[in-house]
This record gives C-alpha cells, sequence and structure tokens, in this order.
C-alpha cells in the first residue's frame, strides 16, 4: 500500500503509468521528493500507528533536504491525498 501510494503521487506530477486510486488532478510543479515521502508516511502510521514518531522523524530528514516553497507544500499535500486514497 505504500509504494501504490508513493506511485500515484509521482504519477500525479509526471504521469507514465494508470493510476490505482487517487484520482486528482494532475499537479506537475509538485516536489516529487516531498510527495513520496508523505505518502509513504501517512499509510505507514495508518498501519502501524505506534511508530509514527519514527515515520515523523524519517518524513522530517526527508523534507529537510527540499527547499521550503510552494512546490514542497504541493508535495506535501498530493502525498496527503495519494495516501488516503490508497486508505
Amino acid at each position: 500500500m505504500m509504494h501504490l501510494a508513493m506511485h500515484d503521487a509521482l504519477n500525479a506530477i509526471h504521469p507514465t503509468h494508470q493510476r490505482y486510486a487517487f484520482a486528482g488532478e494532475r499537479e506537475s510543479r509538485a516536489h516529487p521528493t516531498a510527495a513520496a515521502a508523505q505518502a509513504a508516511r501517512d499509510v505507514l502510521i495508518h498501519i502501524y500507528p505506534a511508530q509514527q514518531a519514527t515515520f515523523d522523524s524519517a518524513l522530517a530528514a526527508s523534507l529537510a533536504r527540499v527547499q521550503d516553497g510552494m512546490r514542497k507544500q504541493l508535495g506535501i499535500q498530493l502525498g496527503r491525498d495519494a495516501a488516503a486514497a490508497i486508505m
């Protein structure tokens, strides 16, 4: 499920394959690292809620490598939406 959410998030940025569950709009301005990291974290905390602190820490490390701004925020939202669609 984590990989499906990541796929759908990335595929909404640069469509190359059919999506699994995410039916939102294409968002080519979103940052792919932010989108994939957020999608992975959101699915994982749904499956393993007791490990949320670990997943939050990994997400923070991934997002720290992405420049702050609109692309990062669009990626985060896209990742959330893709994970929600899979879950």
